[in-house]
């Protein structure tokens, strides 16, 4: 019905996020630190030309576009690097006169986008895309047409696998983080535990989390993977290893 259908959309929209525990302190200044680094040249742009620029009705308009989607980005409170790609149109808008006021801003942010460019190549590892993809390789191989398990790391393993989801929870920190117990409404290790019922043929967790767990259900996944399962897989994973678990009576055939 409509009233229940728009009692679903509020609570995961709105109820959901005040529901959060929240973050570490460190995590979400290093997120925001991520975001702000990748955002640089449009804040900076968008500065200059609030300080310096004309006052139009047509900036007006977008400035509050930019102070709503802030608020927005900041209601979410994870802050995850792409919760923040709302605010990158109106902060184009919001630098684009800069680019008329003086010359020199064009090539500022180009230096400026150069070097985080060259940052983000130094910084990051390629071989983490493809041991995901070689993760999915393997998943796919076992699955069986049975619903693998992400408990944690990567939900887009499920895609590229082609397996099925076995929850309606499929973002691992929903049910794998201290930060979200309670925030979607239901009992996690509840979920949890009739995920594991039906032995799913892989599960995928990390060796040391992003968050701090959610320890009724890791301990859960703790007991049956040592009980049912055989560590087949480990991709390194932003400064961590994420890791492929396959139940101990399926083979594993060679995967590239």
């Amino acid at each position: 019905s409509a009233p229940a259908a728009f009692d679903a959309f509020w609570f995961a929209n709105f109820t959901s996020i005040t529901l959060r525990r929240g973050y570490p302190a460190a995590k979400i200044i290093g997120r925001l630190a991520g975001i702000g680094g990748q955002l640089l040249p449009l804040i900076a742009c968008a500065v200059f030309a609030w300080a310096k620029g004309p006052t139009r009705e047509g900036l007006t308009l977008t400035r509050i576009w930019l102070a709503f989607a802030l608020v927005a980005f900041a209601m979410i409170g994870a802050f995850f690097d792409h919760y923040a790609l709302p605010l990158v149109a109106p902060l184009a808008m919001a630098a684009a006169p800069a680019f008329a006021m003086r010359r020199r801003a064009v090539v500022a942010v180009f230096v400026i986008g150069a070097g985080l460019f060259v940052l983000h190549a130094a910084t990051n590892d390629p071989s983490e895309g493809d041991g995901i993809r070689r993760m999915a390789r393997v998943m796919a191989a076992v699955d069986g047409r049975e619903c693998p398990y992400v408990f944690a790391g990567d939900s887009s393993l499920y895609h590229l696998s082609g397996g099925c989801v076995p929850t309606p929870y499929a973002f691992p920190s929903s049910l794998a983080y201290e930060a979200e117990r309670g925030a979607i409404g239901i009992d996690e290790a509840a979920e949890v535990a009739r995920i594991l019922a039906r032995r799913p043929p892989a599960i995928v967790t990390l060796d040391d989390p992003f968050s701090p767990w959610n320890e009724a259900t890791q301990g859960q996944i703790r007991r049956a993977l040592a009980s049912d399962y055989r560590l087949v897989l480990s991709v390194p994973r932003e400064g961590r290893h994420e890791l492929l678990y396959v139940r101990r009576d399926l083979a594993v055939p060679p995967v590239k």
